[in-house]
């Protein structure tokens, strides 16, 4: 990750424009991962970092920054790193103790940048008064977004809630794993932005239904111990730089799909480029091939040689029966019986065993696509298996899929219950019934195993034999 930012004389732990304590607990409610303010590059993850060499600069403190400056080579207040996908965030912001009829308890910000908040008079006022965590700085508006400091220096600022200017707001930094600063108001639980675009397309619009609730859920899920020690864990490895003799082969695979950006996951979109060209590829030989038979042609292709040593019990297997082989084979093995037998697997099979859940990117392809399927979904699989990004993606909708079922129980007994205690009791009860044997996310069969049976069948299409 690469480290651009100032830090006080002797701590070279933690970058950025304001000096940030190591042992901050901003963690996303959903992901685990602490909300940055460093970019996503990971280069620098290998590599050592250097203190800055004592300068005449060093013995100054910088414009109002009460801190030492670096270097040139570190980035000096008021400049901004590159952006990294966990820098931007939502926050659920509780507004007040009670509930009111002039504005919501519960309101989900826009997207904010983290970068941003100590460039924000109010924020800095708080984070110096009352505060030893970096305060929230976000829009209002839930459809806005304040990411570079253009924005910040000309929004308008509305101390008027629920209007239609975008005011930034600032909120006291909640934790979902403890009361921290819930006692002050308003105060706000944050998400990374991509994280909530997941449980917008996980959860769907039940996130947005019942805010209180949602984050009741999350609280709940955060009683873990694993999952705080986890996520200590990492921002250790990441601020304090715990490098690869310091922690085992597990714990380091773990951090680098952790930090890998869930929603943006640019293998993805080559490998549907790619199987386009294959598509293409393979209609230009179909178009060869038809014109040499045209021609009476005696040359013998490639592909009619395979043809040939199509095995009889193939052309016996009906297509139910070969389905449900093939399911339980591994992308390896499948190929290895496609390129035996030249089984003819019909584009139904790939499109229903591809998991398309997870291959986001699949939403921008319209119905008529010219896609190789069988090679996008074998590739599709190996990629589940070695794309860090796709394996964070695979580990954040487990996560969501668990806060979905939750958030879908007690939203029906909330329903037909106005007392939100009914479903707290039910909850407790739940919990008391079941001994917690899940142990760490991570160590669950379900994210390492990439093999999914699909539910095939769906258009009709005929196997051919």
């Amino acid at each position: 990750m690469e480290v651009a930012g100032t830090a006080p004389k002797g701590n070279f732990s933690i970058p950025g424009p304001m000096f940030i304590p190591s042992t901050r607990g901003t963690y996303c409610g959903i992901c685990g991962m602490w909300i940055t303010q460093e970019d996503e590059d990971t280069d620098t993850v290998f590599n050592p970092i250097q203190p800055p060499q004592d300068t005449e600069e060093d013995d100054d403190e910088d414009d109002g920054n009460g801190e030492e400056e670096e270097g040139s080579s570190r980035r000096r207040f008021g400049e901004l790193p590159n952006p990294g996908w966990t820098c931007f965030y939502r926050v659920i912001i509780k507004n007040s103790k009670k509930k009111s009829r002039k504005q919501p308890q519960y309101h989900l910000s826009g997207i904010g940048r983290y970068h941003l908040w100590d460039h924000e008079s109010e924020a800095r006022l708080m984070y110096e008064e009352q505060c030893n965590e970096p305060v929230f700085a976000v829009p209002w508006d839930r459809d806005g977004a304040i990411v570079n400091v253009s924005q910040l220096m000309t929004e308008k600022i509305d101390k008027e809630p629920n209007t239609s200017a975008s005011r930034m707001i600032c909120v006291y930094p909640a934790t979902f794993y403890d009361d921290l600063y819930q006692d002050k108001y308003p105060h706000g639980f944050p998400i990374h932005a991509h994280c909530w675009a997941l449980a917008e397309r996980i959860i769907g619009e039940n996130a947005e239904k019942d805010l209180e609730l949602l984050v009741w859920i999350l609280q709940q899920r955060w009683e873990d111990e694993q999952l705080l020690k986890e996520s200590r864990l990492m921002t250790d490895w990441l601020t304090e730089r715990i490098w690869q003799s310091n922690v085992s082969e597990f714990e380091m695979t773990r951090n680098l799909i952790a930090v890998r950006d869930p929603l943006a996951v640019q293998e993805a979109f080559d490998l549907i480029r790619r199987s386009g060209q294959v598509y293409a590829d393979r209609v230009e030989m179909d178009a060869l091939i038809r014109g040499m038979k045209a021609l009476n042609t005696t040359t013998t292709t490639k592909a009619q040689e395979k043809a040939k040593k199509t095995s009889t019990l193939a052309l016996s297997l009906p297509g139910e029966i070969l389905s449900l082989v093939l399911d339980r084979l591994h992308h390896r093995d499948i190929r290895r019986a496609l390129e035996a037998t030249g089984w003819q697997i019909p584009d139904s099979y790939w499109r229903c065993r591809l998991r398309q859940g997870l291959i986001f990117e699949l939403d921008d392809v319209g119905p008529d696509a010219h896609l190789d399927w069988q090679f996008l979904c074998l590739e599709a699989e190996q990629l589940m298996e070695e794309s860090f990004g796709l394996m964070n993606r695979q580990r954040i909708c487990n996560a969501l899929e668990e806060v979905k079922q939750k958030l879908d129980f007690f939203l029906s007994i909330v329903e037909t219950s106005p007392d939100m205690k009914n479903a707290e009791i039910l909850f407790s009860d739940e919990e008391d019934g079941e001994e917690d044997e899940q142990g760490s996310e991570w160590e669950q069969p379900e994210f390492w195993d990439q093999e999914q049976e699909p539910e095939h069948g769906g258009d009709g299409e005929e196997w051919d034999d």
